[in-house]
């Protein structure tokens, strides 16, 4: 199994099973603990497609969406309680004329399983988005002081 980037803090494990089809698989992934340690880890079986688009207006957009599909084969984990996504994704949109910015929207349709009230589910949920993002946002910034770096070098 290949561990999550390790920029994401909210996975604990990320792989793809197997391929489907052109640019689909199925891929693995188990979600870190969350609402300090009230929602366990949850683990996920989806099958995942991504693409790019060359958009009309100029913009281009990079998209991965999938759902949750069920695998005989594992029975699951003690430690883990197996979720359900039903059709979810994000898509990123870069304009055409700002290298700097770009639109993120993730779409979540989860169904966390277990005794878990609506309020514990959506505080989890939205903890998960605000620290993927916070994560992401910083990833980029070392990414981008990194690329600037390395392109004052050469």
């Amino acid at each position: 199994p290949r561990q999550p980037a390790s920029w994401n803090s909210t996975v604990l494990e990320y792989y793809s099973v197997a391929p489907l089809e052109h640019n689909t698989d199925l891929t693995y992934t188990a979600a870190c603990p969350d609402c300090g340690g009230l929602v366990s880890s949850r683990d996920f079986y989806i099958a995942r497609r991504v693409a790019k688009r060359n958009l009309p207006d100029g913009r281009v957009s990079f998209g991965s969406g999938g759902v949750s599909v069920p695998v005989a084969s594992d029975q699951g984990r003690p430690s883990r309680t197996r979720g359900w996504n039903d059709v979810s994704g994000f898509v990123v949109i870069a304009p055409p004329d700002d290298a700097e910015s770009c639109s993120v929207v993730w779409v979540i349709n989860s169904d966390l399983r277990g005794w878990l009230s609506v309020t514990l589910i959506e505080l989890a949920i939205t903890t998960v988005i605000s620290k993927w993002y916070v994560a992401l946002a910083n990833e980029l910034e070392r990414t981008r002081a990194e690329f600037h770096k390395n392109k004052k070098a050469d």
